[in-house]
């Protein structure tokens, strides 16, 4: 076969990009302000229990980008808009030289914006809403959402005409959507924590850390972070804290080998909530 033909036979990278890309039906949007917009300000987290980040495992870039929008002292760099519901970099600069290496491990604002597209974020055009991303799972106050985000392979590639982008100011006009996290909630312990352990151990960090009461105390109870609350989980250490010393000691060496961050020394443990694993879930 020449190489014409297949040229012929093989669409080109455009024709691709074209095809992936789903434009949006007129007919079959809401009306303004909403257009193709689902507001999930209302819809509560059906399984508490369930952590944002899965045990042992870096936490995913909605879950550290939202640690990076609760921090009061980045609003001069990036910032929720005040309806809550999109987020602007103010300072890209500063941004890409500072947060994004803390967070991310590399310092490359190109890299960053590859990942906000291929979680499905799309970027406002117009309005004052203009140069914002928003992302219908991605809500101020709301963390418990991300856990409902699709994946990035799972994302279709949506193209939104200006004149359908949503009026976010008058969608929250209807359903105003938090000001700040609720740190009573799971989710809202676990943005707190996974955000002080990014910040001390680096971007890399593995949660959750947890951290074995001293065996010559049997009073005080087995520290565990609220955002690995899972029932299995539970069950092992709540088996564990009945255990004789022998086997807790064995159990604390297999635990510090498949969780090396606990072997670092002066490693700071501020960040760990305890509770009684007698219960399958977490304080109220």
């Amino acid at each position: 076969m020449s190489k014409a033909d297949q040229m012929q036979q093989t669409p080109s990278k455009a024709n691709r990009a074209c095809k992936s890309k789903k434009s949006i039906d007129p007919q079959n949007i809401a009306p303004a302000p909403y257009f193709h917009y689902t507001d999930r300000s209302r819809e509560v987290d059906e399984d508490p229990l369930t952590p944002l980040a899965p045990p042992y495992r870096i936490p995913n870039f909605l879950v550290k980008l939202f640690c990076i929008l609760s921090r009061d002292d980045l609003r001069h760099i990036i910032k929720w808009l005040p309806h809550g519901r999109s987020w602007r970099i103010i300072d890209p600069v500063e941004f890409e030289m500072s947060v994004i290496p803390t967070y991310f491990g590399h310092s490359s604002m190109n890299s960053f914006l590859r990942q906000v597209n291929g979680w499905g974020f799309k970027r406002m055009t117009q309005g004052r809403n203009k140069n914002s991303y928003y992302n219908e799972y991605f809500l101020r106050g709301l963390p418990h959402l991300c856990k409902k985000a699709p994946r990035p392979s799972n994302v279709a590639s949506l193209y939104v005409d200006s004149k359908y982008e949503p009026d976010m100011y008058a969608i929250s006009d209807e359903h105003p959507v938090p000001e700040e996290i609720d740190s009573l909630v799971p989710c809202g312990a676990s943005i707190e924590m996974i955000d002080q352990g990014i910040r001390n151990h680096g971007p890399k960090v593995r949660v959750p850390l947890t951290q074995s009461r001293p065996e010559d105390d049997d009073t005080s109870p087995l520290m565990m972070p609220l955002m690995s609350g899972c029932t299995s989980q539970l069950r092992l250490l709540s088996k564990y804290s009945k255990q004789s010393p022998t086997k807790k000691a064995k159990f604390s060496h297999h635990h510090d080998a498949v969780n090396p961050t606990n072997n670092n020394e002066g490693a700071d443990s501020s960040w760990l909530l305890p509770f009684p694993l007698e219960s399958s879930r977490p304080p109220q």
